[in-house]
């Protein structure tokens, strides 16, 4: 079973599924109605592809990242625990002094 498609478009490319008459073919699926049957995965591919570019589907926008820099952060976080970390390992350190 191969399927691959747009589900906001409702268009799909798909062989043996319940959809499709024949198992070996790949077949071009829209809004439910079957426009074109192919041998090879290629020529379904190319015939899909035409049929984006005539409905002129473009793929929505990724959603922006809330941080305005998010390298900023990371290096405001690592400069905060690298302070930290000095911080209180000074205060553990021996001279190496042996005492009589």
């Amino acid at each position: 079973m191969h399927k691959q498609g747009i589900p906001d478009i409702d268009l799909f490319i798909e062989q043996d599924s319940d959809r499709t008459p024949e198992s070996r073919k790949f077949y071009i699926i829209h809004q439910g109605k079957i426009l074109a049957s192919y041998a090879t995965l290629k020529g379904a591919a190319n015939k899909y592809n035409e049929i984006k570019k005539e409905i002129g589907y473009t793929p929505p926008q990724p959603p922006e990242a809330n941080s305005p820099d998010l390298a900023s952060a990371l290096a405001e976080e690592w400069m905060s625990r690298t302070e930290l970390y000095w911080y209180n390992s000074a205060s553990h350190r021996s001279t190496n002094k042996v005492r009589r």
